[in-house]
């Protein structure tokens, strides 16, 4: 299958950078997890990211290449996640099975393990109530779920404010510099093929929510207020 013929068979989706709002979550995170056989929220005929998986997994059928385990990432990675070598076509028919059915669960449950799938939370906090059963079909009535706040970022570069207070300047240094690591090691990850790569990048990921919660506290200048800095993730020398 061409890179064409997926494209065709799977329509791109307008991805914007936005505030969060509920129209951002409805339009953005809710299309791009659409099931292929939405049980609520939806109606039928919506391109949907199980098309796309569907595209994907006949690519691998028609050109069906010699998988070599060899090159692949194995070994626990983060606390749940254990990656196994993708060893045959079967293997990756399951893997992309799993994916779908944590992204917008089954044509049977919106579930996936003991949590909703990603659309069907999505759905929950665009709507602002859990998803239940009804005895008949699935309503998102149940319990309230509350929106949450954010910070009216201005910016995510300094480009128009070049000269930050130290403070700032020390926020976007450190975001910077932590967020090119964590990218250094999934580079690295690729390089290797070592599982301890992945785990580095993971420690990285966390260490960069101290700086990205501190930026958007702080106004930007000029602004009374309105407006606040926000991370600008920039890749740095190192």
């Amino acid at each position: 299958m061409s890179t064409v013929t997926l494209i065709e068979r799977c329509p791109s989706r307008r991805v914007y950078l936005s505030g969060l709002t509920k129209d951002y979550v409805k339009e953005v995170f809710m299309e791009i997890e659409m099931p292929e056989h939405p049980l609520a929220f939806t109606s039928e005929g919506v391109p949907t990211i199980g098309a796309f998986y569907h595209a994907l997994l006949d690519a691998f059928k028609d050109v069906n290449p010699t998988i070599d385990p060899a090159r692949q990432l194995t070994g626990n990675v983060g606390a749940a996640n254990k990656l196994g070598a993708r060893t045959d076509l079967g293997v990756v028919e399951e893997s992309i099975a799993l994916i779908k059915e944590q992204g917008e669960g089954t044509p049977e449950s919106p579930g996936s393990g003991n949590a909703p799938a990603h659309y069907y939370r999505f759905g929950e906090l665009y709507h602002g109530h859990k998803l239940r059963w009804t005895g008949t079909d699935w309503k998102c009535d149940g319990d309230p779920v509350a929106f949450p706040d954010t910070y009216p970022m201005g910016r995510l570069t300094t480009a128009s404010w070049p000269n930050p207070a130290p403070e700032v300047a020390a926020l976007l240094t450190t975001f910077n510099q932590t967020y090119t690591t964590m990218l250094g090691h999934l580079d690295k990850a690729w390089e290797t093929g070592s599982a301890t790569e992945p785990n580095a990048s993971i420690g990285k990921m966390y260490q960069l929510a101290s700086p990205a919660r501190s930026l958007p506290q702080m106004p930007l200048p000029d602004s009374d207020g309105t407006h606040t800095y926000g991370p600008e993730f920039l890749v740095v020398p190192t």
